[in-house]
Parts: C-alpha cells; sequence; structure tokens
C-alpha cells in the first residue's frame, strides 16, 4: 500500500489555505457591454462587503460564448476567505453570490430570451421541394457562378 502513495500527491487541505471560488453565469448575448461591466463592478463592491466570505475578486471574463442559444457565459474568479476544507461555508458564500447576481439582474431589467429550439437546418433538396410547392425560386448554389461578384 505504501508503494501507491508514495507515487501520488496528497494534498493536506488543512494546510493549504484558501482557495479561488470560480462563479459562472449565462448572461443573455444582447446585454449591453456597460451593463456586464456594471454588473462586474457591482460583484466586485459585494465581494468587499463580504470580508466574512471572500478576499478579493481575482480575475473577471467571458468565457465560451454561445450565440446559438443567444447567450454569454462570465466567469468570475473570487479568492475565498475560508479555507479549502471547509465546504460548507464556501457553498453558502458561493450560493449568497448567485443570489446577488440574480437579484441584480432582476432589479437592472435583463431578461433571459432564449431560443427554445436550435436553429433548423435543411437540406437542399427539401428547400428545392418545399420553394417549388409554394412558389419559390431554389436559392442559388455556390458552384452556379451567382456568389463570385457580389462583392
Amino acid at each position: 500500500m505504501n508503494h501507491i502513495i508514495r507515487k501520488q500527491g496528497v494534498i493536506n487541505f488543512h494546510r493549504s489555505g484558501q482557495a479561488i471560488v470560480s462563479h459562472r453565469f449565462e448572461l443573455p448575448s444582447g446585454m449591453a457591454c456597460c451593463k456586464i461591466s456594471e454588473l462586474i463592478d457591482a460583484v466586485r463592491a459585494y465581494v468587499a462587503e463580504q470580508p466574512q466570505d471572500y478576499v478579493r475578486v481575482e480575475a473577471a471574463f467571458i468565457v465560451e460564448p454561445r450565440y446559438q442559444l443567444a447567450l454569454l457565459n462570465v466567469q468570475i474568479d473570487v479568492l475565498s476567505a475560508h479555507n479549502r476544507n471547509e465546504d460548507g461555508l464556501i457553498c453558502i458564500a458561493k450560493s449568497n453570490l448567485f443570489l446577488f447576481v440574480h437579484a441584480y439582474l432582476q432589479a437592472s431589467g435583463v431578461e433571459y430570451t432564449r431560443a427554445p429550439y436550435p436553429p433548423l437546418r435543411v437540406s437542399p433538396e427539401l428547400h428545392a421541394t418545399l420553394g417549388r410547392a409554394m412558389g419559390v425560386p431554389p436559392p442559388a448554389s455556390p458552384s452556379s457562378g451567382a456568389f463570385r461578384n457580389r462583392c
């Protein structure tokens, strides 16, 4: 058994110190840039007012925009005032921050408008069949030359 433990890294969470806690928020992609900046500033102010839970905001950035769903993912990394072994306190602080952001978004009038379905993709054959049935000419194909001299 000792030979297995020697090959693995063991972390003592009691001596590890404070944890950086990541928070991800989904925001509508139509939200104005100034509103996103205001939200991040509001989170910084909230963190400054909660010294029992947080030390400071380490980073805030947009990750992985999902324009098909009309969403932006904003990640805010916060240095926790709790040690890594205090999972319960970290979860409570994280939940409180999520509630603050939710209340802030409601107060600022941000509405989520998600597309209920992914975009519909139709094969060219089906498009031509439906177009003939409705009297719409078929779209030009890229090889027909209609796309070459557009610019």
